[in-house]
C-alpha cells in the first residue's frame, strides 16, 4: 500500500516505527500525518474526523 499523502510505499518492515494510524483504520507515514493534522482535522483519505 501507498501513503495517500505522499504517495510513497508504506514499508511493511518499518510499519511500526514510521506509520501512524487513525480511528478510521487508514494508515500513513507518521511524518506525513503530523504535517496533515497540523492544518486539518479529517482523514486525508476518507475525510472522517480525527
Amino acid at each position: 500500500d501507498d501513503c495517500a499523502i505522499c504517495l510513497r510505499p508504506l514499508c511493511a518492515s518499518r510499519l511500526r516505527a514510521s506509520v501512524g494510524g487513525l480511528p478510521c483504520g487508514h494508515v500513513f507515514h507518521s511524518g506525513c500525518l503530523d504535517l496533515w493534522a497540523a492544518g486539518n482535522k479529517t482523514c486525508p483519505y476518507c475525510r472522517a474526523a480525527i
